[in-house]
């Protein structure tokens, strides 16, 4: 990633309670998984809000099931956000971003890491299933919570990184200094340097 595409909000200026789910939402991509759990995060945390960016037409299907969970008030659904810039805004207003990939036999999110850089670029610490390869670096930092594809360990982290503002802290400075490590310069530099060229 580009040096200028890291960029991150003061701490204080960070809502408290905020997630942000970037992405698709069909079924794979752990949606479903999110409106099951969400209320038992609600229930110790009532303040919880999550905004939803997704390249696609948001499905009726979850319309209805969100209403049927009472969960209408807690999302903030903005749909495809075109603009880079402002892409980068609304993801840096969020404590916690979501990258909850189904581990399905076949999934080539095993072979992507497209919503965890992101996230970690503005200083969002990233909740990650156990199926893209970037789960283990987020893991060896400390820059956020890897879980299996399960509602009580999404409950879990989503509550610690609310309520625990210390470890909370932790986990962002790690995020930032993770994100660091992908800038562009930083990769080909180092992929110089492994073939033998003096940079």
């Amino acid at each position: 990633m580009r040096a200028d595409q890291i960029a991150w909000l003061p701490l204080e200026e960070v809502p408290p309670a905020s997630i942000i789910n970037s992405g698709l939402v069909e079924a794979g991509y752990g949606f479903d998984l999110l409106l099951e759990t969400l209320p038992l995060v609600i229930a110790k945390q009532p303040k919880t809000r999550v905004t939803v960016t997704t390249y696609q037409e948001f499905p009726q299907s979850l319309r209805v099931r969100m209403r049927e969970l009472g969960l209408e008030s807690h999302f903030d659904l903005l749909g495809y956000v075109a603009d880079e810039g402002e892409y980068s805004r609304v993801v840096q207003r969020h404590r916690v971003g979501l990258a909850l990939y189904e581990p399905k036999v076949g999934t080539h999110k095993r072979y992507s890491d497209s919503r965890a850089k992101p996230y970690l670029a503005r200083g969002v610490v990233v909740i990650i299933t156990r199926v893209s390869p970037i789960a283990a670096e987020i893991e060896r930092e400390g820059a956020g919570i890897v879980i299996d594809y399960d509602q009580e360990q999404l409950a879990g982290a989503i509550l610690r990184l609310l309520s625990d503002d210390e470890f909370y802290k932790r986990c962002r400075e790690n995020a930032i200094n993770l994100a660091q490590q992908y800038r562009a310069d930083r990769v080909f530099s180092s992929s110089l340097r492994r073939m033998g060229v003096e940079v």
